[in-house]
């Protein structure tokens, strides 16, 4: 079988992810090592959200250091751009009949060029791009991790708030705060290329965060 991480990564997080136990690249199929069928979408609450969220930090900093990059697209401004652009055109335009043209483009465009650069000057690093609770499996151990094929290279505050500001799962702010004041600190002591201030880590989360807001009407999402 293949992994999908590198040599130095944990034996723990080694059991954390699938194995690839068969491929045919030019096709387009994996064969998987199963995972499981529990989400944690649906098994998270009140009382295990801390214990399992630490445990989604660790295992996302194990992944950030170890996965390998080589050969992923680059989350570069074309991509970025690409995105952004379901805004305009899946909402506005389709659902809310709105033509995007004048006043509103430019507008608009000032603010993705404010999000792309955001973007754009993070340290880069290994980005699933769906680290969130409806990919990370119920398992032991805790959590397993799934949907790796829109992985790419990418801004480091981009998984950690796409698994604390999902779309189908919504914390007090406190809350959020809190674990993502967790993940700094673990992340700073692991080396990992975070902001020296936790207030421009914030800053890069919130931008990034926009950033997944106006890319989030997607029919693939199915938000919409």
């Amino acid at each position: 079988s293949t992994p999908l991480y590198s040599s130095a990564a944990s034996d723990v997080y080694k059991r954390q992810v699938p194995d690839i136990v068969h491929q045919d690249l030019q096709q387009g199929f994996l064969l998987l090592s199963d995972m499981g069928t529990q989400t944690w979408l649906n098994a998270l609450n009140e009382a295990n959200a801390d214990e399992w969220y630490s445990a989604a930090i660790d295992t996302l900093i194990t992944q950030q250091l170890h996965a390998d990059t080589a050969g992923l697209p680059q989350y570069d401004e074309a991509l970025l751009q690409r995105e952004l652009e379901l805004f305009p055109q899946w909402y506005l335009f389709r659902h809310r009949e709105k033509v995007v043209t004048g006043e509103l483009r430019q507008r608009l465009d000032r603010v993705f060029d404010v999000l792309i650069r955001s973007a754009l000057a993070q340290p880069q690093v290994f980005v699933h791009r769906d680290y969130m609770p409806r990919n990370l499996m119920v398992s032991d151990p805790n959590p397993g991790v799934i949907d790796f094929q829109d992985a790419v290279a990418g801004p480091i505050s981009y998984d950690v708030i796409s698994l604390f500001k999902d779309a189908f799962l919504s914390w007090p702010e406190e809350r959020v705060l809190s674990w993502l004041r967790e993940y700094f600190d673990k992340a700073t002591a692991a080396g990992l290329p975070v902001p020296a201030a936790f207030e421009d880590f914030l800053r890069d989360c919130d931008l990034m965060g926009a950033c997944l807001l106006y890319t989030s009407p997607s029919p693939r999402d199915g938000l919409l």
